[in-house]
């Protein structure tokens, strides 16, 4: 019997997964909907040309996917799991166009088993279009930097990343870095390309899908632009908020993606300053692509945190630099990378295991549930909505966005959520919608997030109510003290206090 090729042995492998992670969501509903997915699910059945913190990519999609679905939770996930198997494909073919199928097949392998590829295939928020839309676009630069046989690049090829870049405008802000990332590869690898009038014009052709957000933005004080720009706001720094902050990176990455791919990304970076223009032009374009972005992620570690999720785009090309280094040894496959599809595999097999599992866990081990995931909120809002039953009252929540949204996808019917601000200034997407209707009875939530804080009815809402009712108050999860919600009903609403204008909403 004929050996399958590696392509079609990568691709049954991708198959397999992607059905298992299918039937994994279907049979076992294991990732309930996680804090951020709520709230872009909730952007969903607002649609806008533009949001708060991201363009609106992620919000349409969930509508679609609400639409076509009657807002079920497989369908999220189903979603999630399929932009993550197409994310891996395009990677794997990526690796096979500027390598061979065997190096794709075992780097692609590990790509699509690791914990964060498993992640990224159960949550749909904007991240996992954007890993969709980049991978797409790295194998479409990497077949115009790279064509077969010395020939000039084809226009599929220009317009596969035109796509591939438009929609992921769209989807992340991050996506903007391919640009910049395309000129400094074509300047180092194949700088003839400058003369190739297609160079220039696909990025900036991309950039009208950015139109319709930067309206949205002119008409909002450029709000997304600003809430961009406190990402990068300072934080302390002492020797030791350094070292936790670069430690936790670090440990998360090698996690997520395998110690081998972290420990790359000095190598390369290394070998780069050692010999410039003497390293091969296949691994600086995965220089490029991974280790020097992913370095700039550990360097801004000096001043701020940096959530796991921002250099998840250049985990592909770490990846590809790890196979380079580390996957083989003349034409056999080293030890090192057969121990780390071990370890990638045991990991993502203790997500597959633990989610399932974790109601247990939490009752035996110190495990606590995380405030900002899934775990209590469907039973919480089925507590609060029994104060409702007749489904008259609005609600209104006093407390973080994650919950809001967490409320308004568990509710029975899942009801508008209305957010009460405090102050003067924009905090979330749900400043931007309009209250309850005045003269409109409520349930009003108070969440208490630590001990310390307090959770009582404010001088603004007595402006707003007449009366309060103390109803309920329940707790997010048995396996920890906090947060708290309390649970009021009030008289009907008088007026409803807003940073935004009327005439803006």
């Amino acid at each position: 019997m004929k050996q399958l090729s590696p392509t079609r042995q990568f691709l049954f492998f991708l198959l397999g997964v992607t059905v298992f992670r299918l039937l994994w969501h279907l049979l076992l509903n294991p990732v309930g909907i996680m804090g951020d997915e709520a709230y872009n699910w909730d952007w969903g059945r607002h649609l806008a040309w533009g949001y708060y913190s991201k363009p609106p990519g992620s919000a349409w999609l969930h509508a679609l996917v609400g639409f076509v679905s009657n807002d079920s939770l497989f369908a999220i996930k189903a979603t999630s799991t399929l932009l993550a198997g197409g994310s891996a494909l395009f990677f794997f073919l990526t690796l096979r166009h500027v390598f061979s199928e065997r190096f794709a097949y075992w780097v692609g392998l590990i790509y699509l088993l690791c914990p964060g590829q498993q992640m990224v295939s159960s949550i749909l928020t904007a991240d996992a279009q954007l890993l969709l839309y980049w991978n797409l676009a790295l194998f479409a630069s990497a077949r115009i930097l790279f064509p077969k046989n010395g020939s000039s690049p084809n226009l599929l090829n220009f317009f596969l990343l035109f796509l591939a870049l438009a929609l992921g405008h769209l989807a992340k802000q991050m996506m903007l870095i391919q640009i910049p990332l395309l000129l400094m590869a074509v300047a180092l690898i194949r700088p003839t390309l400058f003369k190739n009038p297609l160079l220039y014009l696909v990025p900036i052709a991309s950039l009208v899908s950015l139109i319709p957000p930067l309206y949205w933005n002119a008409q909002n004080d450029w709000i997304t632009v600003e809430h961009t720009a406190h990402h990068f706001d300072s934080e302390e720094f002492s020797i030791l908020d350094i070292l936790e902050r670069f430690g936790a990176l670090l440990s998360l990455s090698a996690i997520l993606l395998t110690p081998l791919a972290v420990a790359a990304i000095p190598r390369s970076l290394k070998l780069w300053m050692r010999e410039k223009r003497k390293v091969d032009p296949k691994t600086l374009f995965f220089i490029l692509y991974g280790a020097l972005p992913f370095a700039v992620m550990f360097a801004m570690t000096l001043r701020q945190d940096v959530n796991p999720n921002w250099p998840a785009a250049y985990h592909g090309g770490t990846l590809a630099l790890a196979g380079i280094f580390f996957a083989f040894k003349g034409e056999d496959l080293t030890k090192a990378w057969r121990v780390s599809m071990r370890i990638a595999v045991g990991l993502t097999a203790m997500v597959v295991v633990g989610f399932p599992a974790a109601e247990f866990l939490f009752k035996v081990t110190p495990l606590k549930a995380q405030r900002r995931t899934y775990w209590g909120y469907p039973e919480l809002s089925a507590n609060i909505a029994s104060h409702n039953t007749d489904g008259d009252h609005a609600i209104i929540v006093l407390g973080h966005r994650d919950g809001a949204s967490e409320f308004a996808f568990n509710m029975p019917g899942k009801p508008e959520v209305h957010v009460w601000n405090e102050g003067d200034t924009i905090a979330h997407q749900y400043d931007f919608w309009p209250g309850p209707e005045v003269g409109t009875p409520t349930l009003l939530i108070i969440e208490q997030r630590r001990e310390k804080d307090v959770a009582e009815v404010t001088d603004r809402m007595r402006e707003s109510f007449d009366e309060f009712e103390f109803l309920a108050e329940y707790g997010l999860h048995p396996s920890r003290d906090y947060p708290r919600f309390k649970v009021y009903r009030t008289s009907p609403l008088k007026s409803w206090p807003s940073p935004i204008q009327s005439s803006r909403r």
